[in-house]
């Protein structure tokens, strides 16, 4: 059998070819596992990422109860606050009522005083 130059260039490409077959196996295996163990650790993200959005809602809703009750007791403390003023006002204007009382008084007890002594006078 005759081989001509460009038969054994051919040969060697097929062989070459085939050395290259088992590294190219060796490499897809090992891209389909990597790929496979990047789903995988995908998926369990995604699991934990579900569960802990779970828990952040939970949470969320868990401070906007808390807000709701704190937002009603700043109400009431500020109701409280309104009453205080009021009262404080109504306090001194009490004062001052209270204050010309006792002027008044005062000037009733001379009065009475001037009164009994003028009586006792002989």
């Amino acid at each position: 059998m005759a081989t001509t130059k460009k038969d054994k260039i051919l040969e060697w490409v097929r062989w070459g070819l085939a050395v290259l077959v088992i590294p190219l196996g060796i490499w897809l295996v090992d891209l389909h596992s990597g790929n496979a163990v990047q789903d995988e650790r995908i998926a369990e993200l995604q699991r934990y990422k579900d569960e802990d959005g779970k828990a952040v809602d939970a949470r969320i809703e868990a401070l906007e109860r808390s807000l709701d009750v704190k937002a009603e007791q700043i109400k009431r403390l500020q109701d409280d606050l309104k009453e205080a003023r009021s009262m404080q006002s109504a306090i001194q204007a009490n004062t001052v009522a209270l204050g010309r009382l006792e002027v008044k008084i005062d000037n009733v007890y001379r009065s009475l005083t001037e009164i009994t002594q003028v009586l006792r006078a002989p």
